[in-house]
C-alpha cells in the first residue's frame, strides 16, 4: 500500500487539509492543538497515524510522541496498528522494539510512550504529540507534554488528540 492509496473520509480529509497544504507541507496557519472525536471505527487512528508518518518523512529531525494511557494499550493497539498501516519494509524505517521507537532515514523519530508514569516524558523536546484515547491520560501528564513542545523541526509544534 502506498501513502497515496489511503482513502480518507470527509472528516479525515478536513483534518488533513487543516494540517497540510496542497503541496503536502504543514500549513503556517495550522492550529497548534487539534482534537478529532468520533465513534468507534470512524478512522481517528488512521488519520492521526497518517499525519504522524507524513510529518516524520517530510521534515528532517522531527521528534514525535505517540502516547496512550498504559503500556498494554499502547502495544496492543497503537504500535500494532501503526506497523500494520505502514509496514517497515515497505515504508523504509526501522522499528526499535526495545525502545518503542520508529527511526526514519532522515533522523526523524516517533517515540511510543504509555502515560502511566510521569518520568516517561522527562528530558524531551517534542515537535508533535499524538494522544490516543486522550481521556485516559492524566491531566497533569498532558500539561507536562505541553511544556515539552519546544522542538524546532516543524514550522510549529502540533498536538493532536483523539
Amino acid at each position: 500500500m502506498s501513502i497515496d492509496t489511503i482513502k480518507l473520509n470527509p472528516k479525515q480529509s478536513k483534518l488533513y487539509n487543516t494540517v497540510f497544504d496542497e503541496n503536502g507541507e504543514m500549513r503556517l496557519n495550522c492550529p497548534k492543538e487539534i482534537a478529532y472525536f468520533g465513534a468507534f471505527r470512524c478512522g481517528k487512528s488512521l488519520i492521526m497515524m497518517t499525519i504522524a508518518y507524513i510529518l516524520c518523512t517530510s521534515y528532517k529531525g522531527v521528534n514525535g510522541l505517540y502516547a496512550r494511557g498504559t503500556y498494554p494499550q499502547l502495544e496492543d493497539s497503537v504500535i500494532k496498528q501503526f506497523l500494520a498501516l505502514f509496514p517497515p519494509d515497505q515504508y523504509n524505517y526501522d522499528y526499535k522494539d526495545a525502545k518503542k521507537r520508529i527511526v526514519f532515514a532522515n533522523d526523524s523519530v516517533i517515540n511510543f510512550r504509555s502515560f502511566d508514569k510521569a518520568d516517561k516524558i522527562l528530558s524531551n523536546e517534542y515537535d508533535f504529540a499524538v494522544f490516543c484515547q486522550a481521556e485516559e491520560i492524566a491531566f497533569n501528564l498532558f500539561l507536562m507534554v505541553i511544556g515539552r513542545m519546544s522542538g524546532k523541526a516543524l514550522p510549529k509544534p502540533l498536538i493532536l488528540t483523539e
